[in-house]
């Protein structure tokens, strides 16, 4: 099964910590675990994914390099394509941005790795920020993901948070 799992940077120690653990419990199960390696969020699900089995971890990145002290030499790397290479996936990350004529080339292709890393997954676990407009680029996966009937667990609620604890993976 691929989890994607996504974030806001701004999270807190303990959601941090949660974070990494459930990255172990996805990959510990034998699931995938994709996300996009930016700071808080992202590499939290895969630090804890790393301790365990780096091998099951995918991260979609923006460019070659992009954080690259947070990633494992076993970790499968996949680099967004430019509109060019892939004009479907920036049509479809357009169709879930509320704004896309406001974005620079940059922000466009981390819109279209969003993208990347939650298409074709079975369950999306997210830490939405509910303080920006949109959710900001975690509310642009989450988006797509509802709209394609992804389960989508928010930790940023109670109600997510209830049941990530019930989670059977």
């Amino acid at each position: 099964m691929k989890v994607s799992c996504i974030g806001s940077r701004a999270s807190s120690d303990a959601e941090i910590a949660l974070m990494e653990m459930l990255g172990a419990r996805i990959v510990e199960a034998g699931h995938e675990l994709w996300s996009g390696n930016a700071p808080g969020a992202d590499q939290a699900y895969a630090r804890g994914a790393n301790r365990v089995r780096p091998e099951l971890v995918t991260l979609c990145l923006p460019s070659e390099g992009f954080q690259r002290h947070a990633q494992h030499p076993k970790n499968r790397i996949l680099i967004a394509p430019s509109v060019h290479q892939d004009p479907e996936l920036y049509r479809i990350a357009e169709e879930y941005h509320g704004a896309w004529e406001r974005l620079s080339a940059f922000v466009r292709k981390l819109m279209a790795r969003n993208i990347m890393i939650v298409r074709d997954s079975q369950l999306c676990i997210a830490r939405l920020n509910h303080d920006v407009p949109w959710g900001g680029g975690t509310g642009h996966g989450v988006r797509y993901c509802r709209a394609q009937s992804i389960e989508v667990i928010d930790l940023a609620v109670k109600e997510g948070l209830e049941k990530v604890q019930e989670l059977t993976l």
